[in-house]
């Protein structure tokens, strides 16, 4: 199919229905339709497109990480699976955490190519490209659509418009605070380790694994964060690499109310603050935002009463983003989100409730 053939069907599709009425596709054939209404399939037969969805991605793989490599720089030496088997949890004992682990037989695991190869009827899956202040108004403000979410930055909720990915992720820890008594050897090992994991260049290179930032605007800003680093506090590692490209950036002693602290950077950038017993408790939550937060320690008990004390939709214990386990609710606290995302607590927000009366005594 060539190009001007896609504009053609394109513009085919765009046109508007005359009289909104809608009508049953009918195989001459068969004489039976081609698809079922979606809404009214069974979670089987709604697993079936999705499985072999699954199993097309799969084959596809080379092809969407190039792709995602040159539309965003990540380098195609990051990878992910993700494993579902799900248990359950407790804190309603006191002094007591209950977990139940369920052991996975095996794994399972998305692209706009492979979703018509999969036979999904039409209309079940729209893919629309724009920019956020068109695209995002014009869908938020369509009364036809029932639900809507999306994954972006505060700024773009809000106008509805650090290693990881070359730092542009939502649960990038880019502030740090050590316990005086260890900050003098942990900076020194941090700023090793976070420099010499680093290789940046080609994101096409499988040795790369710090790509650019994903566009020009997006270099601009991190570099404008760099400015206000440099300000307000002490340039210790890094700073601006050139040619779309931060490298890993270390900035020490910056106050708690500056604009590095309280506004999300999106880039290879950390911010390392002491602090002497649990005061760093409060300077935390005193952030907007309450995405991802971690806890190292030792002690048990201090990091499941800090846990439930950090105002974060995920706290990791011992361990830091991007770990993640997609069979437990992911979402933020404050302007980090509304809802929550993974099996069953993304599902929620696509259902709705009813509740159905029946009377006996007629």
């Amino acid at each position: 199919m060539d190009w001007t053939t896609v504009v053609e069907c394109l513009k085919i599709i765009a046109d508007p229905s005359t009289d909104g009425k809608t009508f049953k596709l009918i195989n001459p054939y068969t004489h039976e339709p081609v698809a079922d209404g979606w809404r009214d399939l069974s979670p089987d037969d709604r697993g079936a497109y999705l499985r072999k969805l699954s199993h097309l991605i799969k084959e596809n793989m080379p092809e969407l990480a190039r792709l995602e490599s040159i539309s965003m720089g990540k380098p195609v030496s990051l990878y992910i699976e993700g494993k579902h088997a799900q248990g359950t949890s407790s804190v309603n004992t006191p002094d007591l955490l209950s977990i139940s682990l369920r052991r996975p037989y095996g794994v399972s695991a998305f692209a706009a190519k492979s979703i018509a190869e999969a036979g999904f009827p039409p209309g079940v899956v729209n893919i629309i490209s724009g920019f956020r202040s068109s695209a995002g108004s014009a869908i938020s403000s369509h009364m036809d659509m029932r639900c809507l979410s999306f994954t972006g930055s505060t700024s773009a909720g809000q106008n509805f418009s650090i290693h990881f990915t070359s730092g542009q992720t939502c649960i990038a820890n880019y502030r740090i605070y050590v316990q005086e008594s260890v900050a003098d050897k942990f900076i020194a090992v941090f700023k090793e380790k976070f420099g010499a994991a680093r290789r940046m260049g080609n994101p096409f290179e499988p040795t790369t694994n710090h790509g650019p930032q994903a566009d020009n605007i997006q270099y601009e800003r991190v570099t404008s964060y760099l400015e206000t680093g440099e300000k307000d506090g002490k340039l210790t590692m890094g700073g601006d690499g050139g040619k779309g490209f931060i490298k890993p950036t270390v900035f020490e002693n910056v106050p708690d109310d500056s604009r590095l602290m309280k506004e999300e950077v999106f880039g290879p950038v950390v911010a390392i603050n002491t602090f002497k017993i649990e005061e760093a408790i409060e300077r935390v939550n005193t952030s907007e935002f309450g995405l991802y937060a971690s806890v190292f320690t030792k002690d048990m008990d201090r990091a499941v009463r800090l846990s439930k004390l950090l105002e974060a939709g995920t706290v990791g214990v011992n361990s830091t983003s991007p770990t993640m386990v997609k069979v437990m609710p992911i979402g933020g606290y404050k302007q980090s989100g509304l809802g929550r995302e993974g099996l069953l607590s993304g599902l929620d927000s696509y259902l709705e409730t009813k509740t159905v009366l029946i009377s006996s005594s007629s």
